[in-house]
């Protein structure tokens, strides 16, 4: 019998995590765990008023950039992903990007479908060449290059 997690992290990988979840679920609110003094939201009350919350934020206000990464081109870049900013420019990104699921579903079903043109003949040796073509050969379809 493999022993039950000690922490979260370790439940993460664990072969049967669900009893040590189950007795987090079992607190209200946050839960300091005592082995990695994490806090655990696990309920679906906590983890909404977690997330919902000013107090929990991407980057500080004042501080949208590293400042190791101030002036340098990586600066430049970080600021500009959007899963690394918060506040008003993050909500119209994410607005704008929220159709993107539906043009991934599309992808994923076109790759599937081109998926057995590149493997004829089947062949393990070309496996490599077939995990970068496929992508590839979707993305192309999707802008018209087909």
């Amino acid at each position: 019998m493999t022993p039950q997690p000690k922490d979260p992290l370790e439940a993460v990988t664990h072969p049967d995590p669900y009893p040590f979840y189950a007795e987090l679920l079992a607190r209200p609110g946050l839960v300091r765990d005592a082995t990695s003094g994490m806090l655990v939201a696990a309920s679906a009350d906590a983890v909404t008023a977690t997330l919902s919350s000013d107090l929990v934020r991407v980057r500080p206000v004042a501080e949208p950039v590293p400042p190791a990464l101030v002036g340098s081109a990586a600066g430049t870049l970080f600021g500009r992903l959007m899963r690394m900013t918060d506040g008003a420019g993050h909500d119209a990104l994410k607005g704008a990007t929220a159709g993107l699921g539906d043009l991934a579903d599309a992808a994923g079903r076109l790759a599937r479908g081109l998926a057995p043109a590149q493997l004829e003949p089947p062949r393990l040796d070309g496996i490599w060449d077939f995990m970068l073509a496929v992508p590839a050969y979707a993305v192309g379809a999707l802008l018209g290059l087909r």
